[in-house]
Protein backbone atom coordinates (compact mmCIF):
# COMPACT_ATOMS: atom_id res chain seq x y z
CA UNK A 1 0.00 0.00 0.00
CA UNK A 2 3.27 2.49 0.61
CA UNK A 3 3.83 1.94 -3.05
CA UNK A 4 0.40 2.90 -3.95
CA UNK A 5 0.67 6.36 -2.36
CA UNK A 6 3.97 6.68 -3.36
CA UNK A 7 2.70 6.06 -7.22
CA UNK A 8 -0.35 8.08 -7.18
CA UNK A 9 1.52 10.97 -5.46
CA UNK A 10 4.64 11.42 -8.26
CA UNK A 11 2.63 9.63 -11.53
CA UNK A 12 -0.91 10.97 -10.33
CA UNK A 13 -2.09 7.24 -11.57
CA UNK A 14 -1.57 3.55 -10.27
CA UNK A 15 -3.51 0.40 -11.72
CA UNK A 16 -4.35 -1.66 -9.07
CA UNK A 17 -4.85 -5.90 -10.77
CA UNK A 18 -7.26 -7.77 -9.97
CA UNK A 19 -8.63 -5.21 -7.02
CA UNK A 20 -12.22 -6.08 -7.69
CA UNK A 21 -12.89 -10.08 -7.31
CA UNK A 22 -15.68 -12.10 -9.86
CA UNK A 23 -18.65 -11.23 -6.84
CA UNK A 24 -17.51 -7.64 -6.78
CA UNK A 25 -16.79 -7.08 -10.39
CA UNK A 26 -20.45 -9.03 -10.95
CA UNK A 27 -22.00 -6.16 -8.67
CA UNK A 28 -20.05 -3.17 -10.18
CA UNK A 29 -21.40 -4.67 -13.95
CA UNK A 30 -24.63 -4.64 -12.58
CA UNK A 31 -24.80 -1.11 -11.03
CA UNK A 32 -23.02 -0.27 -14.61
CA UNK A 33 -26.13 -2.14 -16.33
CA UNK A 34 -28.51 -0.42 -14.32
CA UNK A 35 -27.07 2.61 -15.30
CA UNK A 36 -27.73 2.00 -19.24
CA UNK A 37 -31.23 1.04 -19.01
CA UNK A 38 -31.66 4.35 -17.30
CA UNK A 39 -30.52 7.46 -18.40
CA UNK A 40 -30.50 10.70 -16.77
CA UNK A 41 -30.73 14.29 -17.97
CA UNK A 42 -27.13 14.42 -19.11
CA UNK A 43 -26.46 11.55 -21.04
CA UNK A 44 -25.16 12.29 -24.24
CA UNK A 45 -24.31 10.31 -27.97
CA UNK A 46 -20.98 11.48 -29.06
CA UNK A 47 -21.16 9.32 -32.29
CA UNK A 48 -19.38 11.77 -35.30
CA UNK A 49 -22.23 11.40 -38.06
CA UNK A 50 -19.92 9.50 -40.14
CA UNK A 51 -19.46 7.01 -37.79
CA UNK A 52 -21.71 3.60 -36.98
CA UNK A 53 -20.81 2.43 -33.94
CA UNK A 54 -21.84 3.88 -30.46
CA UNK A 55 -20.27 6.39 -28.03
CA UNK A 56 -22.51 6.82 -24.80
CA UNK A 57 -22.09 8.76 -21.76
CA UNK A 58 -24.01 9.61 -18.87
CA UNK A 59 -23.32 11.27 -15.74
CA UNK A 60 -24.15 11.27 -12.13
CA UNK A 61 -27.93 9.71 -12.55
CA UNK A 62 -29.68 11.66 -9.49
CA UNK A 63 -31.65 8.05 -8.68
CA UNK A 64 -28.12 6.05 -8.77
CA UNK A 65 -26.86 6.32 -5.10
CA UNK A 66 -28.99 2.65 -4.29
CA UNK A 67 -28.23 0.96 -6.88
CA UNK A 68 -24.23 1.75 -6.37
CA UNK A 69 -24.34 1.92 -2.59
CA UNK A 70 -23.73 -1.83 -1.70
CA UNK A 71 -20.57 -1.95 -3.87
CA UNK A 72 -19.47 1.69 -2.48
CA UNK A 73 -19.70 0.49 1.06
CA UNK A 74 -18.68 -2.80 1.27
CA UNK A 75 -15.79 -3.70 -1.45
CA UNK A 76 -12.06 -2.57 -1.00
CA UNK A 77 -12.95 0.48 -3.06
CA UNK A 78 -12.50 3.59 -1.07
CA UNK A 79 -10.02 1.83 1.16
CA UNK A 80 -7.81 1.70 -2.12
CA UNK A 81 -8.57 5.35 -2.64
CA UNK A 82 -7.70 6.15 0.78
CA UNK A 83 -4.24 4.03 0.66
CA UNK A 84 -3.38 6.01 -3.09
CA UNK A 85 -4.10 9.16 -0.97
CA UNK A 86 -1.96 7.98 2.45
CA UNK A 87 -4.71 9.45 4.12
CA UNK A 88 -8.29 8.21 6.03
CA UNK A 89 -11.46 10.07 4.87
CA UNK A 90 -13.15 8.97 1.70
CA UNK A 91 -16.67 11.05 0.32
CA UNK A 92 -18.51 9.52 -3.22
CA UNK A 93 -19.13 11.89 -5.33
CA UNK A 94 -20.67 10.32 -8.73
CA UNK A 95 -20.81 7.91 -10.64
CA UNK A 96 -20.21 8.13 -15.08
CA UNK A 97 -20.49 5.45 -17.39
CA UNK A 98 -18.80 5.48 -20.99
CA UNK A 99 -20.46 2.73 -23.64
CA UNK A 100 -18.11 2.47 -26.85
CA UNK A 101 -19.58 0.23 -29.53
CA UNK A 102 -17.21 0.23 -33.08
CA UNK A 103 -19.46 -0.01 -35.75
CA UNK A 104 -18.06 -0.73 -39.65
CA UNK A 105 -14.59 0.86 -38.71
CA UNK A 106 -13.16 1.82 -35.60
CA UNK A 107 -14.57 4.02 -33.16
CA UNK A 108 -13.67 7.96 -32.44
CA UNK A 109 -10.89 8.05 -29.01
CA UNK A 110 -12.31 10.27 -26.54
CA UNK A 111 -10.27 13.32 -26.68
CA UNK A 112 -7.31 14.87 -24.29
CA UNK A 113 -8.92 16.08 -21.43
CA UNK A 114 -8.57 17.13 -17.79
CA UNK A 115 -11.69 15.86 -15.56
CA UNK A 116 -11.25 19.04 -13.21
CA UNK A 117 -11.71 21.72 -15.72
CA UNK A 118 -14.88 21.43 -15.08
CA UNK A 119 -15.30 19.96 -11.66
CA UNK A 120 -15.81 22.61 -8.73
CA UNK A 121 -13.01 21.03 -6.54
CA UNK A 122 -9.57 20.94 -5.91
CA UNK A 123 -7.16 19.66 -3.63
CA UNK A 124 -4.81 16.46 -3.33
CA UNK A 125 -6.97 13.59 -1.97
CA UNK A 126 -8.88 13.38 -5.28
CA UNK A 127 -9.42 10.45 -7.07
CA UNK A 128 -11.15 9.37 -10.09
CA UNK A 129 -11.67 4.82 -10.18
CA UNK A 130 -11.71 3.55 -14.02
CA UNK A 131 -13.19 -0.05 -14.13
CA UNK A 132 -13.56 -1.75 -17.25
CA UNK A 133 -16.09 -4.88 -18.45
CA UNK A 134 -14.02 -5.51 -21.21
CA UNK A 135 -10.63 -6.98 -21.84
CA UNK A 136 -8.90 -4.15 -23.29
CA UNK A 137 -5.28 -4.10 -24.98
CA UNK A 138 -3.18 -1.27 -24.37
CA UNK A 139 -4.22 1.01 -27.48
CA UNK A 140 -7.86 0.50 -27.09
CA UNK A 141 -7.20 1.76 -22.86
CA UNK A 142 -7.33 4.62 -20.99
CA UNK A 143 -3.99 7.04 -21.76
CA UNK A 144 -2.98 9.31 -19.56
CA UNK A 145 0.05 11.85 -19.28
CA UNK A 146 2.51 11.14 -16.41
CA UNK A 147 2.72 14.04 -13.79
CA UNK A 148 0.11 16.43 -15.53
CA UNK A 149 -1.88 16.51 -12.15
CA UNK A 150 0.92 19.11 -11.21
CA UNK A 151 0.12 21.61 -13.97
CA UNK A 152 -1.49 23.47 -15.99
CA UNK A 153 -5.09 22.92 -15.91
CA UNK A 154 -6.32 23.39 -18.99
CA UNK A 155 -9.37 24.60 -20.37
CA UNK A 156 -11.14 21.69 -22.67
CA UNK A 157 -11.43 22.14 -26.16
CA UNK A 158 -15.00 22.59 -28.71
CA UNK A 159 -15.62 24.92 -24.82
CA UNK A 160 -16.01 28.40 -24.60
CA UNK A 161 -13.13 29.56 -23.42
CA UNK A 162 -13.44 32.92 -20.87
CA UNK A 163 -11.50 31.60 -17.89
CA UNK A 164 -7.75 32.68 -18.72
CA UNK A 165 -7.04 28.98 -19.53
CA UNK A 166 -4.83 27.70 -22.21
CA UNK A 167 -6.57 25.29 -23.94
CA UNK A 168 -5.79 21.57 -23.81
CA UNK A 169 -2.74 20.87 -26.51
CA UNK A 170 -3.15 18.84 -29.63
CA UNK A 171 -1.28 15.79 -27.53
CA UNK A 172 -2.32 13.46 -30.71
CA UNK A 173 -0.18 15.72 -33.20
CA UNK A 174 3.17 15.37 -30.55
CA UNK A 175 2.78 12.14 -28.89
CA UNK A 176 6.40 11.66 -28.57
CA UNK A 177 7.04 15.08 -26.80
CA UNK A 178 4.29 13.77 -23.24
CA UNK A 179 5.40 10.95 -21.42
CA UNK A 180 2.12 9.22 -22.40
CA UNK A 181 1.28 5.70 -20.13
CA UNK A 182 -1.13 3.20 -20.27
CA UNK A 183 -1.75 -0.68 -19.46
CA UNK A 184 -3.46 -3.44 -21.10
CA UNK A 185 -6.49 -3.83 -18.77
CA UNK A 186 -8.48 -7.31 -17.44
CA UNK A 187 -11.45 -7.10 -15.78
CA UNK A 188 -11.17 -7.06 -12.30
CA UNK A 189 -8.30 -4.39 -12.75
CA UNK A 190 -8.66 -0.72 -11.58
CA UNK A 191 -6.99 2.15 -12.04
CA UNK A 192 -6.65 4.93 -10.37
CA UNK A 193 -5.53 8.60 -11.15
CA UNK A 194 -6.50 11.96 -10.31
CA UNK A 195 -9.05 14.43 -12.03
CA UNK A 196 -6.26 17.03 -13.17
CA UNK A 197 -4.96 14.32 -15.14
CA UNK A 198 -4.84 14.92 -19.04
CA UNK A 199 -6.21 11.67 -20.47
CA UNK A 200 -7.71 10.59 -23.47
CA UNK A 201 -8.96 6.86 -24.60
CA UNK A 202 -8.32 4.66 -27.55
CA UNK A 203 -10.87 4.21 -30.30
CA UNK A 204 -13.43 1.19 -30.16
CA UNK A 205 -12.26 -1.43 -33.38
CA UNK A 206 -14.78 -2.31 -35.50
CA UNK A 207 -17.54 -5.44 -33.41
CA UNK A 208 -15.86 -4.65 -30.47
CA UNK A 209 -16.73 -2.87 -27.66
CA UNK A 210 -15.85 -1.59 -24.34
CA UNK A 211 -18.15 -0.79 -21.06
CA UNK A 212 -16.36 1.57 -18.28
CA UNK A 213 -17.68 2.41 -14.85
CA UNK A 214 -15.96 6.05 -13.46
CA UNK A 215 -16.14 6.74 -9.54
CA UNK A 216 -15.58 9.45 -8.02
CA UNK A 217 -13.95 10.54 -4.97
CA UNK A 218 -12.70 12.96 -2.79
CA UNK A 219 -10.89 13.21 0.68
CA UNK A 220 -10.71 15.54 3.91
CA UNK A 221 -8.33 18.25 2.07
CA UNK A 222 -10.41 18.99 -0.73
CA UNK A 223 -11.72 22.76 -1.08
CA UNK A 224 -14.81 24.19 -3.60
CA UNK A 225 -13.79 26.35 -5.95
CA UNK A 226 -16.02 27.69 -8.63
CA UNK A 227 -15.14 25.99 -12.33
CA UNK A 228 -17.40 26.94 -15.66
CA UNK A 229 -20.32 23.97 -16.00
CA UNK A 230 -20.20 21.97 -19.30
CA UNK A 231 -22.75 19.23 -20.17
CA UNK A 232 -20.77 16.68 -17.85
CA UNK A 233 -20.77 18.79 -14.86
CA UNK A 234 -23.13 16.51 -12.30
CA UNK A 235 -26.17 18.40 -10.74
CA UNK A 236 -25.08 18.34 -7.19
CA UNK A 237 -22.21 20.51 -8.30
CA UNK A 238 -24.28 23.18 -9.82
CA UNK A 239 -26.34 23.25 -6.61
CA UNK A 240 -23.22 23.99 -4.26
CA UNK A 241 -22.32 26.88 -6.61
CA UNK A 242 -25.44 28.68 -4.68
CA UNK A 243 -24.35 27.58 -1.06
CA UNK A 244 -20.62 27.63 -0.81
CA UNK A 245 -17.93 29.93 -1.64
CA UNK A 246 -14.23 29.43 -3.39
CA UNK A 247 -12.05 28.06 -0.20
CA UNK A 248 -14.66 26.45 2.20
CA UNK A 249 -14.23 22.68 2.26
CA UNK A 250 -15.99 20.50 0.13
CA UNK A 251 -18.75 18.87 2.11
CA UNK A 252 -22.42 18.20 1.77
CA UNK A 253 -24.86 15.98 2.84
CA UNK A 254 -25.75 14.96 -1.63
CA UNK A 255 -22.27 13.05 -1.06
CA UNK A 256 -21.96 9.68 0.89
CA UNK A 257 -19.04 9.20 3.22
CA UNK A 258 -17.63 5.78 2.94
CA UNK A 259 -14.89 6.58 5.81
Amino acid sequence: MNNLHATFTKDGVVRVKQALDADWLKEAEAAFNWSLANQSATSAHYNKETESGRFYVDTANPESLPVYRKLLENSLLADLVASAWGSDKVWYAFEQIFYKEGGSVRSQRTGWHQDSSYLSFDGEDLAVMWITFDALPKEAALELVRCSHRGPLYEQRGVKNDTGRPTVPHIEAARDQYDIVSWPIEPGDVLIFHPAMLHGGGGTEAGKRRRTLSLRFFGEDVKFIRRPQTHDTPPQFLRLNEQLNDGDPFRHPDFLQLR
